[in-house]
């Protein structure tokens, strides 16, 4: 019996389809099935081409499954029943495959060949413009249609429409829509038939008294006035906006917002492209002698709900959200992603083939690159007058100065708009134009000033600095040192005029001056990005020179994307630079960084008190004090002043004197039940600080700055009444000393003096040496203690209700410091707020147990 030897299958490579779709040849590099035989008829059996079709190779498969020739005891009878359907299995699906090839390479032909056409086509077409392919995308014609003001009958317009345009008239109306006011818009091919439709429509008698037509006109851009009373008519409007355009044309009021504050609205107006751009400098208008903010409108109707343009909410077909952070199925509110990704970039990315770009639909984040103009403008009147028409041409957002134009102690020529941040000698300044920029100011001092503003995922800081040629350079390096070493690994970006001479930066020669600034530039890792053949940036008469470096950190010198003198005439003996900085300004975060900047300085102004054992101590039990009178109230009305500014319910004075004229019961009947139930209303209890800068003092430091309170007038009359109450029960039961001059009724500080040159006289009578000694106690009624006030009015022997209601006055105090991107909120723990009313008898009050306290002899105190 002979032996048989067990086969053995070797595929080398798979099957691939090729290019040529009528025999989808196999592309492989070898295919064979080795069998062990002796036959040759069986190598050649099973050893075929590389390039045979796929029904040469099914053929051949099919032979290999069914021939007797071949030893194949490893494949029973069930098997190759199996194998045979499976290559059945596969005719049929090369046959669908072929036929749907041969489809695909139809279409693809085709749209080929339309190309080509295509293609031919535009060669014809050498002078077809971009505005020529906007012609085909006009609008069409259109006619609004409105009812007649005078028209009494119900009848609707599109009744008089269907009723006048009668279908003979061969009038072809492209759209029918609705519009606000009741009207209708009738849009149409050509001019023909709107003229068609304006004849028939004045021709007709009757159509004519009940509707009105016109034709709309071109849409200016809009302004928004925010937080107006309601009260405001649009004729006070109106005459405060001529006042800024100098032109007596009204503005067309478009429509009105809810405000964000209590019966406030804004306002939208539509100003023409030249009242708009006079409006547009200006941050705040004056109406009816109140400040009102104004910007730009511009508004792009957006869902919150689906995160589609053109629709709002309301009219939104979606029933399920689209996030407005990562584009999933659910809320904007709920989502807690940190892949950002907006959902219409997503499905334009989608239908165009392009890759995905990761970017929040709702993100305040502005990709643009930041321009930065620097200049040195040679104090002169000229240059300064220049530099906003030229900034505004080339649209830069921050400028660095140097030796600006002064006059009165202040930059000329500079729209109030703008945001100035210059150094102690006005010698450098950081000035910032853009609304889109808010800064932050990080140092100010005598020849340098530097803000910071948030770009991309890391702040940057700008310098601007100066130094004279015959001042010592080491002092203005030392300044810049000082900031760059409190910035260490931040981005900085530096402006200057150091009139120093280098090869590095265009110069021929090298001084003293120059070689300081490069031990610097090295000793801080500094970049210099002046080009050494750039054109100077200097000129006068003969000479020429290159003094105005721009210098950045090594974190910020992927991001300088053009350093260029420009040739823009500057009106001064310095030329601009214009530096382009890619990178994307940030608002949201820096929002965040200025409100806890602002929070800060509340929290040095209004540090929170040590805490302290409550006392037990339980006071005597006085009686209460009598209601106010009417003629304690009318006292205090009549003397306020007229010109005090108003807390934050914005009531003055002047309000609530005509309130008290109209009513005088009522706000009597409000203060005694105050101080009947001993409570001192919250609202009444919140201050607006604004900060008063010390002459003299560092701009950076919180402690330079005289916090003034602004509290509500209602609660100014009321904390008035109670401390005339106070004042006269410590007068009248002798709580007081003799020794205390200050606030205090028929006293006064030449009645102090007065009393210390007596003392000193009498003790060199004496034959006594005197010393005086004089104490200035900092921050004396920030710094005094709620508790210490309480203690003292418990020993004062005041009535029970006015001790009461003083406590609760100090429950619950509230300040805020309005930034611009919002409040700061700090609890009032400790101190009085200067500006209140009951600020100085308090202090009083502490203030006299010192001066009741046993000195040694010959020791005086007042």
């Amino acid at each position: 019996m002979a032996n048989k030897k067990k086969t053995s299958t070797e595929p080398t490579k798979s099957l691939v389809l090729g290019e040529n779709i009528s025999q989808y040849s196999l592309r492989s590099s070898t295919l064979q099935l080795s069998l062990s035989s002796s036959m040759n008829d069986q190598k050649e059996l099973l050893t075929f081409d590389e390039d045979a079709p796929i029904s040469e190779i099914i053929k051949r498969l099919r032979n290999i499954v069914n021939c007797k020739e071949i030893d194949r005891s490893h494949l029973s009878d069930k098997k190759v029943d199996i194998a045979n359907s499976l290559l059945d299995v596969l005719v049929f699906k090369c046959t669908q495959l072929t036929e749907k090839a041969l489809f695909n390479a139809e279409a693809t032909l085709q749209k080929n060949e339309k190309n080509e056409q295509n293609a031919t086509f535009s060669q014809f077409q050498e002078n077809f413009s971009y505005s020529d392919a906007l012609r085909g995308m006009r609008k069409p014609h259109s006619i609004l249609v409105y009812p007649a003001k005078d028209s009494s009958e119900a009848t609707s317009v599109e009744e008089i429409l269907k009723n006048t345009i009668r279908p003979e008239a061969n009038v072809k109306i492209r759209e029918f829509r609705k519009v606000k006011n009741q009207g209708v818009a009738v849009s149409c091919d050509s001019v023909k038939d709107i003229q068609s439709i304006i004849s028939r429509l004045d021709g007709d008698n009757s159509a004519k008294e009940k509707v009105s037509h016109r034709m709309p006109g071109k849409r200016h851009p809009s302004i928004i006035i925010y937080d107006l009373p309601n009260t405001i008519t649009d004729q006070e409007v109106q005459e405060a906006l001529r006042t800024y355009t100098e032109d007596g044309e009204n503005l067309r009021t478009r429509f009105k917002l809810k405000g964000r504050k209590p019966d406030t609205s804004h306002w939208v107006m539509e100003a023409p492209r030249q009242h708009f751009l006079q409006l547009k400098r200006f941050r705040k208008i004056a109406v009816n002698w109140n400040m009102f903010q104004i910007k730009e409108f511009f508004h792009v109707k957006r869902c919150q709900f689906c995160q589609a343009f053109g629709h709002t909410r309301q009219n939104c077909k979606y029933t399920v959200p689209n996030c407005g952070i990562c584009a999933d199925r659910h809320s904007t509110s709920y989502c807690r992603s940190n892949f950002q990704l907006c959902i219409n970039c997503e499905e334009s990315n989608r239908n165009s083939a392009t890759p995905p770009v990761s970017f929040n639909k709702v993100s305040s984040t502005c990709l643009k690159t930041l321009k930065v103009l620097q200049i040195n403008l040679g104090r002169t009147k000229a240059a300064s007058d220049t530099l906003h028409p030229t900034s505004d041409k080339l649209q830069s957002d921050l400028l660095l100065l140097q030796e600006p134009y002064i006059y009165d102690s202040q930059i000329k020529g500079i729209p109030q708009s703008w945001n100035i941040f210059n150094s102690i000698s006005n010698k450098a300044a950081v000035i910032i134009p853009s609304r889109q920029l808010h800064a932050a100011l990080i140092s100010c001092k005598q020849n340098t000033v530097a803000v910071k503003i948030q770009t991309g995922q890391q702040p940057t800081t700008f310098i601007s600095a100066y130094s004279s040629p015959y001042s010592n350079i080491q002092e203005t390096l030392l300044e810049i040192q000082e900031i760059i070493s409190s910035l260490p690994r931040e981005k900085i970006f530096i402006g200057a005029d150091l009139n120093g001479h280098n090869t590095l930066w265009g110069y021929s020669d090298v001084n003293s001056r120059g070689t300081a600034i490069e031990e610097f530039i090295l000793a801080n890792n500094l970049f210099i990005n002046n080009s050494s053949d750039a054109p100077p940036t200097f000129t006068r008469n003969s000479s020429k020179g290159c003094p105005d470096l721009s210098l950045c950190t090594q974190q910020m010198i992927g991001e300088i994307a053009n350093w260029e003198v420009l040739e823009e005439p500057s009106l001064s003996d310095h030329h601009y630079i214009e530096i382009t900085i890619d990178s994307s300004v940030k608002n949201c975060t820096f929002t965040r960084y200025k409100t806890r900047h602002a929070q800060d300085i509340l929290e040095k102004i209004f540090p929170h008190p040590a805490n302290s054992n409550s006392s037990t101590y339980i006071p005597p039990c006085t009686a209460n004090d009598c209601p106010f009178t009417k003629g304690e109230v009318a006292t205090v009305i009549h003397h306020l002043s007229k010109g005090k500014a108003p807390g934050p319910d914005g009531i003055d004075n002047i309000i609530i004197q005509q309130i008290f004229k109209k009513f005088p019961f009522l706000l009597m009947e409000l203060f005694n039940t105050c101080l009947k139930l001993a409570k001192f209303p919250d609202p009444l209890k919140v201050g607006n600080i604004i900060l008063f800068h010390k002459h003299g003092k560092s701009k950076t430091e919180a402690s330079s700055y005289r916090p003034i309170s602004l509290l509500p007038t209602i609660g100014k009359v009321l904390e008035k009444l109670l401390t005339q109450r106070l004042n006269f029960h410590l007068e009248k039961n002798n709580r007081l000393s003799n020794l205390q001059y200050g606030f205090r009724e028929g006293r006064s500080t030449e009645m102090a003096i007065t009393k210390l040159l007596d003392t000193i006289h009498k003790g060199k009578a004496s034959g006594d040496h005197v010393l005086v000694l004089s104490i200035d106690i900092k921050g004396a009624f920030d710094n005094i203690q709620h508790s210490a006030i309480s203690s003292y009015l418990d020993n004062s022997k005041c009535p029970t209700n006015i001790v009461n209601i003083f406590k609760n006055l100090l429950q619950n105090r509230k300040v805020i410091l309005n930034t611009c991107e919002g409040p700061a909120i700090r609890d009032q723990k400790q101190g009085c707020p200067q500006g209140s009313c009951s600020g100085p008898a308090l202090w009083n009050l502490v203030a006299n147990e010192i001066l009741q306290e046993n000195w040694p002899i010959n020791t005086s105190i007042q």
